[in-house]
């Protein structure tokens, strides 16, 4: 039953994810070639604003730009990362081909209404941008600086124009200018013969790639006579198109473009990313200092843990061997005298074995996502492609959060199965979809393009509950399939009295303690922060992988000593102490994250779904960082636990 119930989830899997997998290649593999003439056509990814005050993206054609014929409106294959995050590809009217340069091409002239024209005014005073893209290179500026040049994404729809310098009209002291007028600029590489990868495509044509994509917008207010664009041919700025919503008769407004075409030999396409992702060598100096500040305090803190454990640990052995009477050994006190306590099983244990079985698949999908990282799997050239396999992984790795809860519990000796099988498929994997689900009925209220419509719902939800849900139990089954270990302590039929040793109760030491794990990703959490919330590229995965690692160290030497130090005081509650104690990091995370919010600068212009968006998933950032946390906290306790408890004489 088991193995049919595993190959039925296998189908499943391959049937929902085909869609996807048709549109990934490895980066550097895939080239298009383009002889001359031959058309490339413009895709329009979506209307997107940099910060938080623009976390709402919208389709290309949410704003009345102009259109082609209807046979002409169509879109890229979308995978299913693309569509989660807002992206629609959608191709415009722009008409390019290979060599072909142009000057001053009409796009489209047009009347457009008031209520049109305040559309476009509203989008530019909220300072969004388009995201256009060639042959899958997006659409970048192109800024000169004495380091070299620099990029930066997406198009402007427009600026805002300072029409008053009287302080006491602040409110109408802009004006929304459209940059009606595009300059392309397309970087291209001429293919050699042994490049062309489709060698019986190669003829007596030269054959072409795509290696650039530059645009730099302008506002002209030209002026169209029969079919001509007056003035556009001058570089010198003339008089920007400024936008009247308040006109009832509505606005002409003339969209145009040049092309240019510029041969680039020494950029090769597989290297054409290179150039957009260039970091900033004082970005690079930072993130040293800080990953040599984190292993510092890293070192000392496993200094410290092997003085204090290994000394202690060690002479309590050598004076608990050299007891020998019985009356000595009762006379005794610390950590030894818990034995007969120590494995009892705790309070709660269905949640605990829940938590760190959700915890423990969390962890294998962060270290297989950096490692691929590592590998240059997660190129930007793949759009979607890290959320796609994001999806893919947690429901490929619901056997483990089912095998882990599942022992767990057996171990507790705990005898609702069910509840720990159901709890554990449907904890944080319940938690993430109904959040997804909340979101993406206020982004529809709010008609932003990252809301999914029925049939992606449907199949998120098919991923979850026909294949997630059924590997899940699978796995469960497994556990509590498996052989256990017994305890180096046999339980005492009935509780040993706890001392009472603070008047601070330990979970304000777990607190406490969850700040040291913080300690070592709080810079490198900012900079994870600002990729995801201000759509910065973040490409140091080497950086994030060493921090990731002593945030694991660190997990493991906070819960260890906390451990020793509840058991030292003759508390035999450490179970959920070793969990709460690095899984308390998680507070910090999202204590971070509010203030992350509020120290941003466009706050009071943010859209109020905006704002629900950015809690409702910083929210589940933490809750999910706190289950990693805590999951390696708790199963490095219970080794320490086991191997120290093991040498104690038990008559």
């Amino acid at each position: 039953m088991a193995g049919r119930t595993l190959g039925f989830a296998v189908l499943i899997v391959f049937a929902v994810f085909c869609r996807a997998c048709d549109a990934f290649y490895l980066p550097g593999i895939a080239q298009e070639n383009f002889e001359e003439g031959f058309p490339l056509p413009v895709y329009a990814d979506r209307l997107f604003a940099p910060g938080l005050a623009g976390q709402l993206p919208f389709e290309y054609f949410s704003l009345p730009f102009c259109r082609g014929p209807p046979e002409t409106l169509r879109q890229q294959h979308l995978n299913l990362g693309e569509i989660l995050l807002g992206q629609r590809n959608q191709l415009t009217d722009y008409k390019i081909n290979m060599l072909a340069n142009e000057t001053c091409r009409v796009y489209c002239s047009q009347h457009f209404t008031s209520k049109e024209v305040q559309k476009f005014a509203d989008k530019i005073m909220n300072g969004y941008f388009v995201s256009l893209n060639v042959d899958n290179m997006p659409a970048v500026m192109r800024q000169e600086t004495p380091k070299g040049p620099k990029f930066s994404m997406g198009v402007p729809l427009g600026r805002q124009k300072q029409s008053s310098t009287r302080v006491e009209e602040v409110i109408s002291l802009y004006k929304p200018v459209i940059f009606n007028h595009l300059q392309f600029r397309i970087r291209y590489h001429r293919a050699s013969p042994q490049s062309v990868s489709d060698l019986s495509a190669v003829g007596d044509n030269d054959q072409y790639r795509v290696v650039g994509f530059e645009v730099k917008p302008r506002s002209d207010e030209n002026i169209m006579t029969n079919g001509v664009l007056e003035g556009c041919e001058t570089d010198e700025p003339g008089k920007e198109m400024e936008l009247h919503p308040s006109d009832p008769v509505g606005q002409i407004i003339t969209f145009s473009y040049d092309v240019e075409f510029v041969e680039d030999q020494e950029l090769h396409w597989a290297t054409r990313w290179d150039p957009l992702l260039v970091t900033d060598q004082a970005e690079v100096s930072f993130h040293r200092r800080y990953l040599l500040y984190s292993l510092l305090i890293t070192f000392i803190l496993s200094f410290l843990v092997a003085m204090v454990l290994a000394r202690t640990v060690y002479l309590d052995y050598a004076r608990y061997d050299n007891l020998d009477s019985a009356d000595e050994i009762e006379a005794e006190s610390g950590w030894k005298q818990v034995h007969g306590d120590v494995f009892r099983p705790p309070e709660y244990k269905e949640y605990l074995s829940i938590c760190v079985g959700c915890g423990t698949q969390i962890t294998v999908i962060v270290v297989i996502t950096l490692a691929f990282s590592l590998l240059g799997f997660w190129s930007p050239a793949y759009r979607g492609g890290l959320l796609t396999s994001l999806i893919l992984l947690w429901v490929l790795t619901s056997v483990l959060g089912g095998f882990v809860s599942a022992l767990l519990h057996s171990e507790f000796g705990g005898k609702n199965r069910k509840v720990v099988t159901l709890g554990s498929a449907f904890f944080f994997s319940g938690s993430m979809f109904v959040t997804f689900f909340f979101v993406n009925l206020v982004l529809s209220f709010a008609g932003s393009s990252a809301a999914v419509r029925f049939l992606t719902l449907l199949q998120l939800l098919l991923l979850w509950l026909a294949l997630s849900v059924p590997l899940n139990v699978f796995g469960a089954f497994l556990g509590y399939k498996q052989k256990l270990r017994e305890y180096p302590c046999p339980t005492n039929p009935l509780p040993r009295e706890i001392p009472e040793y603070s008047k601070i109760p330990p979970r304000a030491f777990c607190f406490l303690s969850g700040s040291i794990p913080f300690l070592i990703v709080f810079m490198e959490l900012q900079f994870v922060m600002e990729a995801l919330w201000q759509r910065n590229a973040y490409i140091m995965a080497g950086f994030l992988c060493g921090v990731f690692m002593l945030l694991m160290i660190a997990c493991v030497e906070v819960s260890l000593v906390l451990s020793y130090l509840i058991l030292s005081q003759e508390d035999y509650r450490w179970w959920w102490t070793s969990f709460w104690s690095s899984g308390s990091s998680g507070l910090y995370v999202f204590c971070y994250g509010l203030l992350f919010f509020l120290g941003n600068q466009n706050l009071g212009s943010m859209h109020l779904a905006s704002v629900c968006l950015y809690f409702c998933y910083t929210v589940l950032i933490s809750e999910g960082f706190t289950l990693m946390t805590g999951a390696v906290g708790f199963l490095a306790s219970r080794v320490f636990v086991r191997r120290i408890f093991a040498a104690v004489r038990v008559d």
